[in-house]
């Protein structure tokens, strides 16, 4: 794949639960100027339910489905309204084949975040509300695939939670 070097208007942050996604997104908004939204915090604002609590209630499909949705109405709008976004994805957002095609055909930059493991679960074990990675019900198979995918991958490690 060539890089391609036009200016973007929507970067799109990628990994595993705990990898700093929400943070760096953050971070990196404030320090670019752009408008930050987190998918995750989209949905569970909405629905007025935890991800657990809608995974519960709908299932993974339902979910999906919601994921889905939001994820179509935050790229339209940064296009719609001209405002480049930086978008922090939930963990299995990229394994879903339909939303890497909508970022892909709106020219979104998608970066991954790599955290070594061992790293990792002292993290995921201080997240609140979110899917256990025992109940979790996409594999890191299922993510890892769309890695070839990314447009720039990063390693995260524990200098990023000293910003």
């Amino acid at each position: 794949m060539k890089n391609d070097l036009r200016p973007r208007g929507l970067v799109c942050l990628v990994g595993f639960m705990g990898t700093g996604k929400s943070t760096v997104a953050r971070l990196l908004a404030r320090q670019v100027g752009w408008h930050y939204v987190d998918l995750d915090k989209q949905i569970t604002e909405t629905s007025g339910l935890s991800i657990p609590e809608i995974f519960d209630r709908l299932g993974e499909p339902g979910f999906r489905k919601m994921e889905r949705e939001h994820l179509a109405r935050i790229v339209a709008e940064s296009v719609e309204l001209n405002k480049p976004r930086i978008l922090s994805l939930g963990g299995g957002t990229t394994a879903q084949p339909e939303n890497v095609a909508l970022l892909r055909e709106r020219g979104a930059v998608l970066v991954w975040l790599h955290c070594p493991v061992y790293e990792l679960l002292p993290r995921c074990a201080r997240i609140k509300n979110r899917l256990s990675s025992a109940t979790k019900p996409v594999s890191a198979v299922s993510i890892r695939s769309g890695f070839p995918l990314m447009s720039l991958p990063i390693t995260v490690s524990r200098a990023i939670w000293n910003l």
